[in-house]
């Protein structure tokens, strides 16, 4: 016999109903890509350069040819599978929306990873015409920032000496390498604005270098790129360049360490039984190595931890850096045996001394010569004192080049790798 429902039962499946309708409504209505771009209409950007010659502004794009994979095709054949082409204009926009004018399809920089400002243009000020690439929605703010030294943005642009095929992968590979080599720098677009912006600090950016090949393979191409070294800012200005140990110097005290090395002088004074001899040569006695030529170790970081602080001692302004870094010991050029522990004690003690002599060599030469505090002790200092900040932030560039540094390494061999005797050696009898 059936069940008669009731008025309650009947009201809950009609709400049942309605939700259901309600969430199966929208898939309906809103199923499609309204805002979609068919690829047969767009040109995909993978690098961008800006220059400025007198009033008008020019734009270098690097477009992927979408061609399809063919059977049978070689490596050879993929060496053309980008484009450049040219816009100018009033405005950076003005010169994005000129391309048109000239190539079939508009440029898409949704996947453009690369942006290369010619130096004449960074020296006139980049701030002022980054509106563009930070407020369109198509732009990455994780696009890496270059400065092209000596040079305009297209002359650099096309150069590949790797194996990537496009070029801009190319250049945006070199600047990731940093976590291998800190004598380059690496900054995207959002982190020059927020150090653009943070009181007490001024923006540093990446630099890329033309150089001459060495004819190592025959491959066609003269030239190759070079990441060594950063541009360093006043305000939106190009201010003048850093050299690889300069640039190491800011990426260690800024904490942007990676996997680098660090190369040092063996220990002058070592345990004696921590000495090794020579494997003796066939008809003589071992070859001893001239009293000029320093024996050195490589050290390769595993892990690292910075702190920086910024104390005021008897009036006067300490800026502080602590460094403790841990790691292998990569290379051993000289004759010491470092199995025991002594031994690797007075190796730590040797690297470290060494790093701490050269960032404060190369801190000393940043703050001389710009008087800019790429560092963000400023920041540190607005935000320990804020009262005192109120007397210096109107001359903390005077007041930074002034003040001193304070810089402690502290290093930690965890591990000598697969042998603890320098190769060609043996340990004394």
């Amino acid at each position: 016999m059936l069940r008669e429902t009731s008025p309650e039962g009947r009201s809950d499946l009609m709400k049942r109903r309605i939700l259901l309708v309600i969430f199966i409504l929208p898939v309906i209505i809103f199923t499609g890509c309204w805002d979609q771009r068919e690829l047969n209409k767009i040109g995909i950007v993978t690098a961008m350069g800006i220059d400025k010659e007198g009033d008008e502004f020019i734009v270098t794009v690097e477009v992927i040819k979408p061609e399809p994979v063919r059977a049978g095709s070689s490596v050879s054949e993929s060496n053309d599978r980008v484009t450049y082409t040219q816009g100018r204009g009033k405005s950076v926009f003005d010169a994005v929306r000129n391309i048109t004018l000239k190539f079939d399809r508009k440029a898409f920089l949704s996947h453009n990873s690369i942006i290369i400002f010619g130096e004449d243009f960074a020296k006139d000020g980049i701030i002022k015409y980054l509106d563009l690439i930070n407020r369109d929605q198509e732009t990455r703010e994780t696009s890496y920032l270059l400065v092209a030294e000596k040079a305009k943005s297209y002359e650099v642009m096309g150069i590949n000496a790797g194996i990537e095929e496009i070029p801009g992968r190319y250049i945006q590979q070199l600047v990731e390498n940093e976590v291998y080599n800190v004598s380059s720098l690496k900054m995207d677009l959002v982190g020059y604005l927020r150090d653009y912006y943070n009181v007490g600090k001024q923006p540093i950016i990446g630099k890329i270098s033309i150089l001459k090949k060495e004819n190592l393979n025959d491959n066609g191409s003269k030239y190759e790129l070079s990441v060594e070294g950063a541009s360093i800012f006043n305000g939106g200005r190009l201010s003048g360049y850093l050299n690889a140990d300069e640039t190491e110097c800011v990426n260690f005290i800024k904490g942007n360490i990676g996997n680098s090395i660090i190369t040092f002088n063996n220990p002058e004074k070592v345990p004696s039984d921590g000495l090794s001899t020579s494997t003796p040569r066939v008809g003589g006695m071992p070859k001893s190595v001239g009293k000029d030529i320093k024996q050195q170790s490589v050290f390769e970081i595993e892990e690292s931890k910075v702190k920086r602080d910024v104390e005021i001692v008897d009036g006067k302004i300490l800026m502080k850096v602590n460094i403790k870094i841990r790691g292998n010991l990569a290379e051993e050029s000289g004759d010491i045996d470092i199995s025991k522990r002594e031994v690797i004690e007075a190796v730590e003690e040797a690297c470290s001394k060494q790093l701490q002599e050269d960032l404060k060599k190369n801190f000393e030469t940043i703050q001389r010569k710009y008087k800019l505090d790429v560092f963000g002790f400023g920041q540190l200092f607005h935000i320990r004192y804020p009262d005192e900040w109120k007397n210096v932030k109107d001359n903390w560039a005077q007041v930074f080049s002034e003040s001193d540094c304070k810089i402690e390494v502290e290093t930690h061999i965890h591990t000598t790798n697969l042998t603890n005797t320098p190769t060609g050696k043996e340990k004394g009898k």
